[in-house]
C-alpha cells in the first residue's frame, strides 16, 4: 500500500511535466506510463489478497454462527420438552406443602433484632398455606382447596387461579401462587411422580426451596 501511495504521488508530478518541452514531455510520458502500470499491478494484487481473505474468512463466520445457533436451540428444545413434561405430569393431580428450605443458611426474617442462620424454613410459612390442596387442571387454573385454616379476609373454601410452565433463558419457569395468593414466577428444580419442587432467588445470593408433595 505504502508502494502505490508513492507512485500515485510520482504520477502527479509527472503529469505536471508535461505541460514543458517536448523532449521532456516525451520522457514523462514514457515514465508516467511505467508508474500506471505500477499503480494499477499494486491495487490488483491488493485486491486479490483481499478477496481471498474475504472468501477464507466467510466459511469461519457460517461455522461459527452455525455452532451457536445449533446449540442454543438444542438447549432451549430441552428445556421446552422438561416444560411439557413437568406441566403433563402434573396435570389432574392434587399435590400439598410439605417443605420450605434454603440452599444455605440465612437469616430469613431480616426486619427484627434476632440473627440466625438457618436452612429449615417451614416454620415461616403461613398456617393456612400448610393445609392447603392445590388441584392442577387441564385448563391451566389451579384450583385451591384451603380446607380447615383459611387465609384471612377469603373464607372461600376453594378458588381458581391460574398457573403454567414455560421457558425463559433456557431455564423452566412455573407460574404458580405466593403465599398471599398473588401469582408469581418461579423455577422448577425437578419433579417426578411423587413431589415437585421450585424455587426463588433468597436474600443473600441464597434459593428458596418450595416442596409440593402428590396427594392424588
Amino acid at each position: 500500500m505504502k508502494s502505490c501511495c508513492v507512485a500515485l504521488f510520482m504520477h502527479i508530478i509527472f503529469c505536471k511535466l508535461l505541460s514543458k518541452s517536448y523532449p521532456v514531455k516525451t520522457l514523462c510520458w514514457s515514465i508516467l506510463s511505467n508508474l500506471r502500470a505500477q499503480i494499477f499491478n499494486q491495487i490488483h494484487q491488493n485486491s486479490v489478497c483481499m478477496r481471498k481473505l474475504y472468501l477464507m474468512l466467510i466459511p469461519a463466520i457460517w461455522i461459527s454462527t452455525g455452532c451457536t445457533k445449533s446449540v442454543s436451540s438444542e438447549e432451549n428444545n430441552a428445556a421446552q420438552q422438561r416444560a411439557d413434561a413437568f406441566s403433563a405430569n402434573i396435570k389432574t393431580h392434587k399435590y400439598k406443602p410439605v417443605a420450605f428450605y434454603s440452599d444455605k443458611p440465612i437469616d430469613y426474617i431480616t426486619n427484627d433484632t434476632e440473627v440466625r442462620s438457618e436452612t429449615d424454613l417451614w416454620i415461616y410459612v403461613k398456617d393456612y398455606i400448610k393445609d392447603d390442596i392445590n388441584l392442577f387442571n387441564p385448563d391451566g387454573t389451579v384450583t385451591i382447596f384451603q380446607n380447615a385454616v383459611k387465609m384471612p379476609g377469603n373464607e372461600s373454601a376453594s378458588f381458581t387461579m391460574r398457573y403454567g410452565a414455560s421457558v425463559v433463558n433456557k431455564e423452566v419457569m412455573f407460574d404458580f401462587v405466593d403465599y398471599n395468593y398473588v401469582v408469581s414466577h418461579y423455577k422448577l428444580e425437578q419433579f417426578d411422580d411423587a413431589y415437585f419442587t421450585v424455587y426463588v432467588d433468597g436474600p443473600s445470593g441464597s434459593k428458596l426451596f418450595s416442596k409440593f408433595a402428590r396427594v392424588e
